[in-house]
């Protein structure tokens, strides 16, 4: 019983097994079946001959032909043949559709045997397999729209086959599509393809491109994704049709993967328009409209909501041949770019080789040149640009052709990690402009900006306008390449730099990144323009000390260097934070203008102690350090260049200097400062230093110049005169071993002129001393010292006071002199002064008067001396004698008269005050700070 149950168990089993099999196969050979259904007036008719499915027949109206198929699939090695020769060769369009319930699944070859353009729709999805091909002389779309749309209202609708179609005699206008469009997938490795100068369309829900390949060389391809219920509209043109998407609400995701290549490239480069949600490329994939011949190409056209570059993947509207390439507009709220080469090996490919392939260049964005034509325009709008690990977006020349303009408006921020946006010149082809807009930039790990150029071509100009901040940091890992924004001249180029122009609120620069414009032969450097509202503030070295945080101008070469100039609020550099233009060649410096409304303050040193936080002009060989730039071969010739600063407050400290610097033969600048506050402490500096140069002067204006411990002014020279320095301020205060030198060691001293209302701390000495000194001196002797010349300005009460009339009152109009002082009239008193008291009545005010009087009897004299003590409200007391006269030999009793009141007073001639019997004659008169006016 049991085995029976076994066997008949294992029996069932079996045949089961088997039946699936069969079902299974049964069901793929149907599905690989071209069928039509009986839904049209004139039906379709499939004829199988051998591996070819002959679809003939078909509804015809107008110059439109339609077909109508419950399936419509095609297995491996087979063809499915649109076969015209039993209608009229004028046919126009063949308009496909598919009611079945399955999706269509293209192993094999689609053919037409007439130029007419094939719409294929099918709801259910569609999938082309690694041996799809296409054999169409017209345009190629398909859809899993549910219907096609013509401009009389008709449509032919792959979803409500029931009902008769109405079918329209005109071109279709647009794609229906229903509640859920489902996906379309490309695997085809021998690719979907058109030879014609027509369009190839893939439009449908989400895109699926796992190492799928389609090809319309000088053509058009069009890629969209949409969401439920769009509508997509049809634009017939002289080489197929266009897309748009402007009624489309929500879109899905295009994804590129495994080496998937979407090429319109040609003798001409054809169009690409691609729409989506996400737009995907990983894994080498690429979307290309390169020009390879002499007919200018067409454009590439990404919209979508994120555009992502992973892994290799790259999109390219480049040249190379005689004919323009087309431009490239990316619209995306988002744009990823994840590369996977290290940007060190990219950098020194480009710099050895001059050139390199798309491959090569790896994951990014790329409008170039290789050949004759001219790079286009590549254009970004979007809220974020994010590149990272070697990403790239370039519009360079590499040849003969002039390379493209870049555009990059990002309204929230651009990010740059270990990656480069750059239209370097490697050829004879003038750079383009690059411009990026934006919120936000940062760039770190080597990461930047770059307008360069190698060869004869010219190089474009640089504009960063960040609304908010820039912030650059750090170094490549190798510490050899700094992030950056730079404009660079080499060696073997011969035309002018482009310049560098920045406009922020913020631009921080920090651990070794930087800013500049250099020069390495005979090309002239570009200048740098930089324009921060609120700050600038530049920090520190790179990891290894090698690379200072910079901003700078540098002659290498025989062209001179550019000039920067910085305009903001406050200037910040500290740890060995520069500003500088330098030649290490026969170039000349530029100069350096810094102008901010409130204050500059440099501060220390870098951590290893070798370089000061400065601002500064050098004609020096090692003036400023690079790991990237190789120390220069030749002596230094150039000169240094003038640096100029205005600002409401100039701080210098913990070592921090502002310097114009010639080695050798080389000359020094001259170097202004206009201040209302100018302060160095701890070792601060500003001078100008020669060794057998000229130049080398020093001017400062200020209200208020401190030296603290043992900071320095000096223009001092070793085989040169010493230069001349020029101080006009309100106070000069030098404490703790503070200077100001113009000092030579073999040559004359150099002038000091200090022009001041105050000088506190300092003088002038012949020599320096552990005080704080103002010297001229010359190693050579006294013969040779300098000139010092010290104005202290007096004060003069005209500038400051104002003078007060002397008889700003008419007397005779505002003094009555005939006023009797018993008959009841009064004064009256204005101003700021007064008359004296009235001396026929009491004495009022604050003058208490305490009477401690004690009579002595003069023995000599025979009087009576009262002794009076007066006491006044200010504390103030002085003695008062007052005198009674009697008869002399009477002894003190006898002789005691009564006390006799005091009339009046005067200042007798001991300048005491004297109290009378008698009234007093005055003479009235008039104050200058009151007026007194009798009235009756």
């Amino acid at each position: 019983m049991g085995s029976f149950i076994q066997q008949k168990s294992f029996t069932l089993l079996l045949l089961t097994g088997n039946l699936f099999v069969d079902l299974l196969v049964s069901s793929k050979i149907a599905h690989a079946q071209v069928i039509p259904d009986d839904t049209l007036p004139q039906n379709t008719r499939v004829t199988k001959n051998g591996n070819i499915s002959e679809i003939q027949n078909g509804t015809r109206v107008g110059n439109n032909l339609f077909h109508s198929f419950e399936e419509f699939s095609v297995s491996e090695g087979s063809t499915a043949l649109f076969d015209l020769r039993t209608i009229n060769q004028d046919v126009q369009n063949i308009i496909n559709r598919v009611t079945g319930n399955n999706s269509s699944e293209i192993n094999g070859t689609i053919k037409v045997n007439n130029a007419a353009n094939l719409f294929l729709i099918n709801p259910q999805g569609i999938v082309f397999g690694a041996n799809a091909e296409l054999d169409i002389r017209g345009s190629f779309l398909a859809s899993t729209a549910n219907s096609i749309q013509f401009p009389d209202g008709q449509e032919f609708s792959a979803r409500n086959s029931s009902t008769p179609p109405l079918l329209s005699i005109n071109v279709p206008i647009g794609l229906q599509f229903g509640a859920n469009p489902a996906p379309i997938e490309n695997q085809s490795t021998g690719g979907l393809h058109l030879d014609s100068l027509q369009t190839l369309a893939l439009v449908g829900g989400e895109l699926r491109f796992p190492g799928g390949h389609l090809t319309a060389p000088q053509g058009r391809i069009e890629l969209g994704s949409v969401g439920e219920n769009s509508f997509v509209q049809i634009t017939p043109t002289i080489n197929g049709f266009t897309l748009g998407y402007e009624q489309v609400k929500n879109f899905q995701d295009i994804n590129l993967s495994q080496q998937s290549v979407v090429d319109a490239s040609g003798t001409g480069s054809g169009f690409i328009q691609v729409r989506g949600a996400q737009v995907n490329l990983t894994q080498a994939s690429q979307i290309l409209a390169n020009t390879e011949g002499d007919i200018d190409g067409g454009d590439i056209t990404i919209q979508a909501e994120q555009l992502n570059l992973k892994e290799g993947a790259f999109v390219s509207a480049s040249t190379f041949g005689d004919g323009a390439a087309g431009r490239l507009m990316v619209n995306a709220a988002s744009v990823e770019i994840i590369g996977i080469r290290n940007l060190q090996e990219v950098l020194d490919t480009l710099f050895e080789e001059k050139t390199i392939t798309l491959p090569e260049l790896g994951t990014g964005i790329f409008s170039l040149s290789f050949g004759s034509g001219a790079a286009n325009s590549l254009i970004i709008n979007t809220e974020t640009l994010s590149l990272q690990e070697g990403g790239f977006i370039s519009t360079s020349p590499f040849s003969t052709g002039s390379g493209g303009d870049m555009m990059v408006r990002a309204s929230e921020s651009v990010e740059l990690v270990g990656s480069e946006l750059f239209a370097d010149s490697y050829g004879k082809g003038d750079a383009g402009q690059l411009t990026v807009q934006t919120r936000q930039l940062r760039a770190s790990e080597g990461g930047g900006i770059f307008n360069s150029t190698f060869d004869a071509g010219r190089g474009g100009n640089l504009f960063i306008q960040a609304s908010d901040s820039i912030e650059l940091i750090g170094t490549t890992p190798d510490g050899r390449f700094k992030s950056a924004i730079a404009s660079n001249a080499f060696e073997d180029a011969t035309q002018a730099r482009g310049n560098v122009i920045i406009e922020t609120r913020r631009l921080t620069i920090q651990d070794g990144a930087g800013i500049g414009a250099a020069t390495f032969g005979t090309a002239q450097g570009g200048t740098v323009n930089v324009r921060a509202s609120d700050s600038v503030e530049l920090i520190g070295t790179s990891a290894n000390g090698q690379e200072l945080s910079s901003l700078n101008t540098q002659s290498f070469g025989t062209g001179a260097a550019g000039d920067i100039e910085v305009y903001t609020r406050r200037l910040v550099l500290r740890d060995g934070g520069v500003i500088s233009t330098t030649t290490q060649n026969a170039g000349r410096a530029g100069r350096l203008v810094v102008r901010t409304s409130e204050s500059v303050e440099l501060s220390g040193v870098s951590a290893d102690g070798k370089f000061p936080s400065s601002l500064r002009s050098d004609a020096s060989s090692d003036s400023v350090p690079s790991g990237f730039i190789p120390p220069p071969q030749t002596e230094v010739l150039g000169e240094a260049g003038d640096v100029t600063i205005d600002t409401r407050r100039l701080i210098i400290r913990n070592g921090a200097e502002i310097t114009v610097n010639g080695e050798k033969l080389a000359a020094a600048g001259n170097l202004g400062i206009e201040a209302d506050l100018i302060r160095l402490s701890n070792g601060g500096t500003i001078s100008a230093t020669t060794v057998a140069g000229t130049g080398g002067n020093i001017t400062l204006q200020t209200q208020n110049l401190l030296l603290q411990n043992q900071s320095q002014i000096s223009t001092n020279a070793e085989n040169a005169n010493g230069g001349n320095i020029t101080i006009d301020t309100g106070n000069l205060v030098a404490l703790n071993n503070s200077d100001i030198s113009a000092n030579a060691q073999v040559g004359t001293g150099g002038r000091v002129t200090v022009n001041a209302f105050g000088i506190f701390g300092t003088q002038f000495r012949e020599r320096l001393t552990p005080e704080s000194d103002i010297t001229a001196t010359s190693a050579l002797g006294p013969e040779f010292k300098g000139m010092v010349n010290i104005n202290i300005e007096n004060i003069d009460p005209n500038q400051g006071l104002v003078r007060l009339p002397e008889n700003f009152i008419e007397s005779n109009n505002q003094i009555a002199t005939g006023c009797a002082a018993d008959e009841g009239n009064s004064f009256v008193v204005t101003g700021r002064g007064g008359l004296p008291e009235d001396p026929t009545q009491t004495l009022r005010g604050r003058t208490l008067w305490q009477d401690l009087r004690t009579l002595v009897l003069n023995e000599d004299e025979g009087d009576y001396v009262e002794t009076l003590h007066a006491t006044s409200g200010s504390g103030a007391s002085r003695d008062v004698t007052v005198e009674s006269l009697g008869d002399r030999g009477e002894s003190a009793s006898e002789r005691r008269l009564p006390i006799v009141e005091a009339q009046g007073w005067i200042i007798n001639s001991q300048g005491q005050v004297e109290l009378v019997a008698h009234v007093p004659e005055v003479t009235p008169h008039s104050s200058l700070y009151g007026s007194a006016t009798c009235l009756n």
